[in-house]
């Protein structure tokens, strides 16, 4: 397995990741892989970017809480309003699921280019990553902020 696939395959296949998977469902892609929910292929970049490894950090819960979450005391981690690269975009979108994106890069203007995933709807064809450009705060309603990095 790839250094760089590790962040995205679930610890029990694997990789560094704990976040969700369905070894069950007949992926298109691997075994154990955490990349088509949005959250964790966000923390499979937010801690690829940042080289954790076996030390895989995240906050738990799903992408409509994430915000509230990092902004405890403890947390472990910084977090803000403004949009930064290589932070993770953080949306209410209405449901208590939420949506999260990663912030690849700041163009200036309040403009970037982010990353998302998601199931699509359907098991045989379920991911569905996509690249967004312009202003994250407009990208989906209820906002709430950034997961910037680890304190």
């Amino acid at each position: 397995m790839t250094e760089m696939k590790k962040y995205f395959t679930n610890k029990k296949y694997g990789g560094y990741s704990d976040c969700i998977c369905n070894s069950e469902l007949k992926h298109p892609w691997w075994n154990g892989a955490v990349i088509s929910n949005c959250t964790g292929f966000c923390w499979g970049m937010f801690n690829m970017a940042r080289g954790t490894k076996d030390k895989f950090k995240r906050l738990y819960g799903n992408a409509g809480t994430l915000y509230a979450a990092g902004k405890k005391n403890g947390s472990g981690f910084l977090v803000g309003y403004e949009p930064k690269a290589d932070a993770i975009a953080v949306y209410g979108a209405g449901t208590k699921a939420g949506h999260v994106v990663y912030l690849l890069h700041n163009f200036g203007s309040g403009h970037f280019i982010g990353l998302e995933s998601n199931y699509s709807g359907s098991y045989s064809n379920a991911l569905a990553l996509r690249v967004k450009y312009g202003n994250p705060k407009h990208w989906y309603k209820e906002y709430k902020g950034c997961i910037y990095d680890f304190t």
